[in-house]
């Protein structure tokens, strides 16, 4: 059974060039962008309800960067239970940097 709370590589590009897997995190990436631009001006505009609607365009676009990213690792030869073992590392590796604090800006 899938479990769609995980990131799932998208199989059908494994076989593509990863360089042209990293031109197709760029261009996620370049999607997030518009859609915060979208998002801030719906703020400055005082729009609610178009702001809502834009921070979940948004929340799905990073999500589309977490896929791609995922799909490259897959392309690495990386399966889920080693995407696993990297999280944990890069995890580790952030907090010992300090990179973790609390909602109020506090380690």
């Amino acid at each position: 059974m899938i479990d769609y709370t995980r990131p799932i590589p998208c199989t059908k590009f494994i076989n593509q060039s990863f360089t042209d897997q990293l031109a197709h995190i760029g261009s996620e990436v370049e999607e997030a962008s518009i859609a915060y631009g979208d998002y801030v001006a719906d703020v400055y505009k005082g729009d609610g309800d178009q702001q809502t609607k834009d921070k979940a365009h948004l929340a799905e676009e990073l999500t589309d960067i977490i896929t791609a990213a995922t799909t490259a690792l897959e392309m690495l030869g990386c399966d889920a239970e080693a995407r696993e073992a990297l999280q944990v590392m890069v995890n580790e590796k952030n907090e010992r940097r300090g990179y973790w604090r609390d909602k109020d800006g506090r380690d």
